[in-house]
């Protein structure tokens, strides 16, 4: 992950990670290990705040500030403190699972355009998304993010599909696989 040179002001986190963590969910586990031992590399004193289901394990697993995923009034205002925000990895912006899920995330990272400096999706995977109402939301805020990394081609497919055309995106290997080594 690149860190981008994000001004003078003064921010309370330089990283807040939004993803499908704190739900005990060994594969998310593993790509946010991933995530935070990436941002750690690039900046050792990196800020992490992460949103969790789970904030207080998440903390204690991951050595990173949480805070409850679902604490809108907490969770903007973290977003306000924030230099970057990133979304992912995984596939969370599909309807597959439902459609409350696709718009948590759209919404979420609509009001982190709205906050933060800069705004990326790491190591997703998007689609399937079969209501049209969704497809035009995901278009609208995905074209509105800083950079996109996807995991898989067949997302690269379905952002063309929905129009994204804005940010740069970048096909990647999922994170998990650049993971050395796992401490117990």
């Amino acid at each position: 992950i690149q860190l981008y040179r994000l001004g003078m002001r003064d921010y309370k986190y330089d990283a807040a990670v939004l993803g499908y963590y704190g739900f005990r969910n060994s594969g998310d586990d593993a790509l946010l290990y991933a995530m935070i031992h990436s941002l750690q590399q690039t900046k050792p004193d990196i800020r992490i705040c992460v949103f969790s289901f789970n904030p207080a394990e998440t903390s204690e697993v991951y050595g990173v500030d949480s805070v409850l995923r679902y604490d809108l009034p907490k969770l903007i205002k973290t977003l306000k403190q924030t230099k970057m925000f990133i979304l992912g990895g995984g596939s969370l912006i599909q309807d597959i699972t439902s459609t409350k899920s696709a718009i948590y995330y759209l919404y979420i990272t609509g009001k982190a355009r709205k906050y933060c400096n800069k705004v990326m999706l790491y190591a997703n995977g998007i689609g399937p998304l079969r209501k049209e109402s969704n497809r035009k939301k995901a278009a609208r805020v995905l074209n509105t993010v800083d950079y996109i990394t996807l995991r898989d081609d067949d997302s690269a497919a379905e952002l063309a599909k929905l129009h994204v055309t804005a940010p740069p995106v970048k096909v990647t290997a999922d994170p998990v696989f650049g993971i050395d080594k796992i401490s117990d």
